[in-house]
């Protein structure tokens, strides 16, 4: 844990994970803001301006789920798959910026990754949530459209 912040601790991290099955990397960057004492006790609690939408996608297609939160402190963004706590691995990427925008992406979904997405915003003097419908719609089989005269029955 870090006591003191200061301008040195600015800068982008990055964390690397490796074994035998592979690796996996997560970069972070900080960025620190010069502050007034004013602003810093303004305390407002998170909102969300722009909420996520319902999203239908094809197996194998990939998918990004965007919202924005607004709230001082900035609050901190938890996601969620049908309650579910979702955590960041190889296909899925979570970025929170600056400007409060919020994003899930996963690279490829498959049909369980369908369901009920949220996202969960909380700060010291209060939580926002956010809800959206993931479809994933699977490749039908049209067996009229192929010709079988080539078939035989032994």
């Amino acid at each position: 844990m870090v006591k003191e912040v200061t301008s040195e601790f600015a800068g982008n991290y990055t964390c690397r994970a490796e074994n035998v099955g592979g690796s996996i990397t997560c970069t972070a960057t900080v960025n620190l803001m010069e502050i007034t004492w004013e602003e810093a006790i303004e305390l407002v609690s998170p909102t969300f301006v722009k909420r996520l939408s319902p999203v239908k996608v094809m197996d194998g297609e990939s998918v990004n789920l965007t919202c924005i939160v607004e709230g001082k402190p900035t609050p901190r963004v938890e996601w969620y798959h049908n309650d579910i706590p979702i955590k960041e691995g190889k296909e899925i990427t979570i970025i929170q910026d600056m400007e409060g925008v919020c994003s899930l992406a996963i690279t490829e979904v498959f049909p369980e990754d369908a369901g009920e997405y949220t996202c969960r915003a909380t700060n010291p003097v209060g939580e926002a949530v956010c809800m959206s419908t993931l479809i994933v719609e699977g490749i039908l089989f049209d067996a009229s459209s192929y010709d079988f005269k080539w078939l035989s029955i032994l």
